[in-house]
């Protein structure tokens, strides 16, 4: 059964290392609280804000190894007022047994689930 999960997170400066440190946190977090095996996932999507370009985020999670031949896409957030700056946002897909998945808001973008956090 197909199963997802969200999370977000955002970085402090929109440099290269900042950003793979973050993505790196974000998508390891998720693999951990999700239980997370490699040959499940389907793929992972990637969206960001448009403040942020030193690096794209499935490049970051690349850059850094330790991650599989499955998927990996970017696309950019739509502009909209009052939206969250320098945040990285993330739905990863997998073969699972139909459990719920665990999401994952860190730093800043905690404000964007509230509820989950």
């Amino acid at each position: 059964m197909v199963t997802a999960v969200r999370g977000a997170t955002t970085v402090e400066f929109d440099t290269e290392s900042d950003t793979i440190d973050r993505v790196l946190e974000l998508v390891d977090n998720l693999f951990e609280s999700n239980k997370l095996e490699e040959f499940n996932i389907i793929s992972i999507i990637f969206s960001v804000t448009d403040d942020l370009v030193a690096i794209n985020p499935a490049a970051a999670l690349r850059a850094k190894g330790g991650y599989g031949d499955y998927p990996l896409f970017c696309t950019q957030e739509p502009k909209s007022i009052g939206a969250l700056k320098q945040a990285i946002r993330v739905l990863i897909t997998w073969n699972g047994d139909g459990t719920k998945g665990i999401p994952c808001y860190l730093h800043n973008a905690k404000v964007l689930r509230p509820d989950l956090v």
